[in-house]
């Protein structure tokens, strides 16, 4: 029994890391409804689909769809006119999708790829400011080899010029550093949360199994004590009782049939009474005829 128990939660544990979620953020126009439709790639059959209204213009829809590669079917709607209606194919699940849905300007892209393309705008700022430093002392070189033979004040300060300007660069690249250190920090946040809502849904899962186990086990017990004859106990009570009760009523039934049949013979006697007395007063009434 423990066994089983083990292999149902390792099964369980492999088959939430395997599936997912992957959430469609779409920014859109308000006031209007948009259906997402969701189908496995190269696939016409529908796995998954939402129709909401868009509101403010922002909506996040969640779906726990299998299949690694999607088709979507996005379509905007005023009342019953259709707007917008486009197709996006081979659409990576399992990740955070964002979609821009405005007339003029339809885009889909993965919360991975905008990330990585906001890395490479960084790093070209970052390489931009180094060349134009690199430029700038190079520059500022030059002029001191031109006016190193004047003076030595005039060196000092130049020298002290570059000392500041490298000071000030490093605060520079150490500001782009805590940027980035941030960005990661969120990042792993992120993904704690995830984690922690998938522990949750699986100690629920096995709360739900302790309990159904608990439950059979119970069964299995009573079965075996025997108190499942209890309801075949009372079968046997409530037949022997329909049994007095009908015994009962057959002799109710021929006392009343015996009551009957009395009550008839007496109506029979009335009866010849009547007729006696009739016939007398006919014998009566000739007598006094004859008279």
């Amino acid at each position: 029994m423990v066994k089983k128990l083990i292999v149902i939660i390792l099964l369980l544990l492999v088959i939430q890391t395997v599936i997912a979620d992957t959430t469609f953020k779409i920014i859109t126009l308000g006031d209007h409804r948009i259906s997402l439709i969701i189908r496995e790639n190269g696939k016409l059959t529908t796995i998954d689909s939402h129709h909401l209204n868009t509101g403010n213009g922002d909506l996040t829809i969640t779906s726990s769809v299998t299949p690694e590669y999607l088709d979507l079917i996005v379509t905007l709607k005023k009342n019953t006119e259709e707007i917008i209606e486009r197709k996006f194919e081979e659409v990576k699940s399992g990740e955070e999708i964002l979609i821009k849905f405005i007339p003029g300007d339809v885009e889909l892209k993965l919360a991975s790829e905008v990330e990585e393309e906001s890395e490479a705008i960084n790093e070209s700022v970052v390489n931009e400011t180094a060349n134009v430093t690199i430029e700038e002392n190079s520059n500022v070189t030059l002029e001191n080899n031109t006016e190193i033979n004047e003076t030595v004040q005039v060196a000092e300060e130049i020298e002290e010029n570059e000392t500041q300007e490298t000071e000030q660069e490093d605060t520079k690249t150490e500001e782009i550093n805590v940027s980035k250190k941030d960005t990661t920090g969120f990042s792993v946040l992120g993904n704690l949360e995830k984690s922690s809502d998938y522990l949750l849904k699986i100690i629920g899962i096995i709360i739900v199994i302790f309990i159904m186990i608990f439950l059979l086990s119970f069964l299995i017990k009573k079965f075996k004590k025997g108190d499942f004859n209890i309801s075949s106990n009372i079968k046997t009570k409530s037949m022997s009782e329909f049994l007095k009760s009908k015994d009962s009523s057959s002799k109710r039934i021929d006392e009343l049939e015996r009551k009957i049949i009395e009550t008839k013979k007496e109506l029979d006697d009335i009866r010849d009474r009547e007729r006696k007395l009739k016939e007398l007063k006919d014998e009566i009434r000739k007598l006094e005829r004859g008279y």
